[in-house]
């Protein structure tokens, strides 16, 4: 007995030590130990709420005061914009005033309850919030009600308990009433109601409540007590709250009449005539001629389908080993090129260089031999053969920008609007076209196998996440000084100028003709061993002559099928190992030549495009309703 007295001796400061630890840290925990709400509606549609916040502080979330966020914008079940207003009327801390500041938030505002540079001790606050909003009213056939969430539901802290009475306007009384606790659309039932004559309702919560957790009430009574909207008020109301978005669509309507009127007048392709096969590429034009009248323009074939041809011509050599790719001049004479080809060899073979290795550390040199070739075909064939109609484009560019100035001016931070607005006109602009090119390039890249393309391909997927990261990381920024639809409709204005881009370009009567042609050329090269009867008189089956078109098959995107075509012919060839062009020297085996061929091709022209680019109430219902919000330390 006396050693287990000796023993408890001993222990006790021990356990004593805990539970001062214990006690501490649970006193430790920042939390609201009250929150207290009084809300008076007024006849005019108006609220007058007085919110008291008790607090315990230690100096972790809450260093300089609290904040709490009401929500002034709220979207309806039609999808359009609904706008209430929140003025301040005064901050206390502890009885005192006390400085605060008013930002806006994702969906309303944000109310600092404190001086920012300057740190509260820990310890036990009591702050008191008044404002005054409107609009929260829901109005009925028969009964008019209030919707109040009391708390919010975003507070990072637990609330110990909730408490708030609410005045009706004069003289009404309360019909029918509801209460909900939990988290957003919970429909907790742990509050009590206490109702007098007098036009007051009260409710508590009857548990404490956890973070993120909030209380909502409902109350109804009779209509009259409180001033309608006309229908006149309710039209100038909408339009006041979905301004920026009628001032977007309107913009949206008249840049489509624009758009399609010009279209219409210079976008639209002349008719096509009957496609005849025929068995050769329409006079003078190369491979990269017929890639760039056929597209309209240059894309990432252009460059590889004229440097294959330059090197069945013999004027250059395509030397692969291991996957990687160098191109060797033969010869100085260019007279059997085409001119965009002889510009493409004098760029890329400037003074004694023979020999260039298509690597990104060659995009430079490579980007400008690229530019030399497509300077020459725009030259030849951009006005001939097609028009892009650009200039067509600059009108749209005011209306964009009177559309854009009108949508700012009906945000509550129009300087923050404007700025977002023409940000991401830019930004959003820039993405599409990334998104574009890294598309093809990643289409492009996957036709060379290997670990370095693969790599490649991966780099440039990167670069487009990046990109669309900052793209939808933008959609907070826009959302914090506009509405949803009217971001709708703004991301729908860029998309329709972009779509227009590239639907204005038109080929004129002599390039349709001529696309014609190519048409039916590249019928011819695609076309199915089993259909060949059906071509009159197609041309003998040579290896000169597949050579020949193979790089007009590329341009066209046909390769693999002009290949096929010729596999018993190339494997009837003579040599030890069969089939292999003069014009390439590698590893690459041709046992199945026509098809390894164009598996050849296909990749050096994925080299080709990753060389060239850099590195680079009643019931029903639930916890949330009108008021709202949340809050937190800082």
């Amino acid at each position: 007995m006396r050693r287990s007295r000796r023993l408890g001796f001993l222990l006790f400061p021990l356990f004593a030590f805990s539970g001062v630890f214990l006690a501490g840290n649970a006193f430790a925990d920042e939390r609201i130990t009250s929150f207290d709400s009084k809300v008076v509606i007024h006849g005019d549609n108006s609220l007058n709420v007085t919110e008291t916040i008790r607090v315990t502080a230690e100096g972790k979330k809450i260093k300089r005061g609290i904040y709490r966020d009401f929500p002034t914008r709220y979207v309806t079940l039609r999808g359009t914009s609904f706008n209430v207003a929140f003025d301040v009327a005064r901050v206390l801390r502890d009885g005192k005033p006390i400085p605060y500041l008013v930002k806006p938030s994702l969906n309303g505002v944000r109310v600092y309850l404190g001086e920012e540079n300057v740190k509260i001790k820990p310890g036990a606050y009591t702050y008191t919030l008044s404002y005054k909003t409107d609009r929260q009213i829901g109005f009925f056939d028969g009964f008019d009600e209030l919707y109040w969430n009391v708390t919010g539901n975003e507070w990072d802290f637990p609330i110990d308990k909730v408490s708030v009475e609410i005045d009706l306007p004069p003289g009404a009384s309360v019909l029918e009433h509801a209460g909900y606790t939990g988290y957003t659309g919970d429909q907790g039932r742990d509050f009590s109601v206490r109702s007098s004559g007098s036009g007051k309702i009260s409710f508590a919560s009857t548990r404490a409540l956890k973070r993120h957790e909030g209380l909502t009430v409902a109350v109804s009574w009779p209509i009259g007590y409180v001033i309608r909207p006309t229908s006149k008020e309710k039209l100038t109301l909408f339009l006041i709250d979905n301004g920026a978005a009628i001032a977007g669509l309107v913009t949206l309507l008249v840049l489509l009449a624009y758009f399609l009127a010009i279209w219409s007048k210079v976008g639209r392709d002349p008719k096509s005539g009957t496609i005849i096969a025929r068995y050769a590429p329409p006079d003078g034009l190369s491979p990269a001629a017929t890639r760039y009248v056929i597209k309209m323009g240059a894309d990432e074939k252009v460059l590889s389908a004229a440097l294959i041809n330059m090197a069945v011509k013999g004027h250059i050599l395509i030397d692969e080993m291991a996957g990687d790719y160098t191109v060797e001049r033969l010869t100085k004479d260019t007279s059997t090129l085409f001119p965009g080809e002889a510009a493409l060899s004098h760029s890329l073979f400037a003074g004694d260089q023979t020999r260039i290795e298509l690597d990104t550390k060659n995009h430079e040199k490579l980007d400008k031999a690229r530019e030399a070739l497509e300077g020459k075909l725009k030259g030849e064939y951009a006005k001939t053969y097609f028009k892009t109609n650009y200039l067509y484009l600059i009108p749209a560019l005011p209306i964009s920008l009177l559309g854009i100035l009108a949508m700012a001016m009906f945000s509550h931070d129009i300087p923050g609007a404007i700025f977002v607005f023409f940000f991401l006109s830019i930004w959003t602009s820039a993405f599409l076209f990334v998104v574009m090119i890294g598309f093809k390039s990643i289409i492009s890249l996957t036709n060379k196998p290997g670990f370095k393309s693969v790599f490649k391909v991966l780099h440039s997927g990167i670069f487009v996440l990046a990109i669309g990261y900052g793209e939808f990381s933008s959609i907070d920024l826009m959302l914090e000084v506009t509405t949803v639809p009217a971001m709708v409709v703004f991301f729908a204005m860029i998309v329709c100028v972009f779509i227009f881009y590239q639907l204005n370009k038109a080929p004129t009567q002599l390039g349709r003709r001529v696309m014609d042609e190519i048409e039916g050329f590249k019928r011819y090269l695609s076309v199915a061993e089993q259909d060949r009867m059906n071509v009159m008189n197609p041309p003998e089956k040579t290896p000169e002559l597949f050579e020949k078109f193979l790089p007009y098959a590329l341009a066209l995107g046909v390769e693999q099928q002009w290949s096929e075509q010729f596999n018993d012919v190339l494997a009837a060839t003579k040599g030890r190992d069969g089939y292999r062009p003069g014009w390439y020297h590698g590893t690459r085996s041709f046992t199945n030549a026509g098809s390894c061929a164009s598996a050849m091709s296909g990749a050096f022209a994925g080299a080709v495009a990753s060389s060239a680019m850099s590195s680079g109430s009643g019931g029903g219902g639930g916890s949330g309703g009108g008021g709202g919000g949340g809050g937190g330390g800082g």
